[in-house]
């Protein structure tokens, strides 16, 4: 006698194709919300500007474009400042250093995509780096002079558009080997700090540019070279990425740990290379959320409860700049390749 068939349920069969069919949608639903911004032509993110309710890219090319925040469909403009060193003065006003040649400080109307100034700041054979505080008010110039005799001239300066030269330099000559500085913040009152590596452990250094003085130089114990580095809009904080993976929240004014943000797990070591760095820090200009770059994971924090708030892989596995929106419930990251895509998140719903 013949088994009968068994024959598989039909309805069964359609509740599974609900479930597939459901799975894309419950997905999108639970991972942040995302939108591609794509510039022709460009050669790679260089950096990100937030400026009120504009988020503004900055390629390695010298092309700059702004969009919206909440509407990043169209871009409100594009120029070419023919310099991937810039600072954003106001929402259509550009302000950076050229890197070839003899150094200029230039001003750019983007809308109207031509310069608007010039000033000799700099020589052929010096790299600069324009620095803006929090609050877009106060800009300062990093010069580095070229390596001679084993040792590298730093000098800070203030820097005022309607001057026709900056202010007087505070220079620190430091041992190539042993020291380098490798990124720079600027706060609201003109203090200034540098931060990089002196022995192979973090160091930092805090000058008023009002004074013209150093007022602390600190090699941090226990720390490798800082990567980066933003104040807080109050200038009470500045926090700072390292080598080692980790986020330090310091007191600026004696240079003391307050807090670590870790993201590896106990006991966790990984090669120092730039894709287990920390890096790329950057502050919501409300002074509510810090967020940086840690193993090309992007990661936000509360600063009051040093809470994760948000924490995404991006598509892009070589993340560069990163951005806040100046509330904080947006976040735009960035891809260094050329062609790349520069993408904005929802921090919180």
């Amino acid at each position: 006698m013949s088994k009968p068939k068994s024959k598989f349920p039909f309805w069964l069969f359609a509740v599974l194709l609900v479930v597939v069919s459901m799975i894309p949608i419950i997905s999108n639903r639970l991972s942040p919300a995302k939108a591609s911004l794509v510039v022709r032509d460009n050669t790679g993110s260089s950096n990100l500007l937030s400026q009120g309710p504009n988020l503004v890219a900055v390629f390695s090319n010298g092309t700059v474009a702004a969009w919206g925040w909440a509407n990043p469909d169209q871009p409100l403009w594009q120029c070419s400042a023919g310099t991937d060193r810039l600072v954003l003065l106001n929402e259509t006003t550009l302000a950076g250093v050229t890197k070839t040649g003899r150094k200029q400080f230039i001003t750019v109307d983007a809308k109207q995509d031509t310069k608007t100034s010039e000033i000799p700041v700099g020589w052929e054979d010096q790299s600069l780096w324009p620095i803006q505080s929090p609050n877009g008010e106060k800009l300062a110039l990093a010069r580095v002079n070229p390596d001679k005799d084993g040792r590298t001239l730093y000098e800070f300066m203030t820097l005022d558009p309607a001057q026709k030269a900056p202010g007087l330099p505070v220079s620190l000559d430091v041992p190539t080997m042993e020291k380098r500085f490798v990124d720079y913040a600027l706060s609201n009152d003109h203090k200034l700090l540098a931060v990089g590596n002196s022995a192979k452990q973090g160091f930092l250094v805090l000058i008023d540019l009002t004074q013209g003085k150093v007022i602390l130089e600190k090699q941090v114990p226990d720390t490798q070279e800082f990567t980066s580095v933003a104040f807080t809009p109050d200038g009470a904080a500045a926090y700072l990425t390292n080598r080692n993976g980790s986020v330090y929240q310091i007191n600026p004014a004696d240079g003391e740990i307050q807090s670590v943000y870790k993201v590896l797990k106990e006991g966790q070591r990984n090669p120092v290379t730039n894709e287990t760095s920390s890096q790329n820090i950057t502050i919501s200009a409300d002074g509510r959320y810090v967020a940086a770059v840690v193993i090309n994971w992007v990661y936000v924090w509360e600063i009051q409860t040093g809470n994760v708030v948000f924490k995404y892989r991006p598509d892009h596995k070589l993340t560069g700049a990163i951005a806040l929106s100046q509330d904080g419930s947006l976040l735009a990251t960035s891809d260094i390749r050329a062609s790349g895509t520069i993408q904005i998140w929802q921090v919180k719903k």
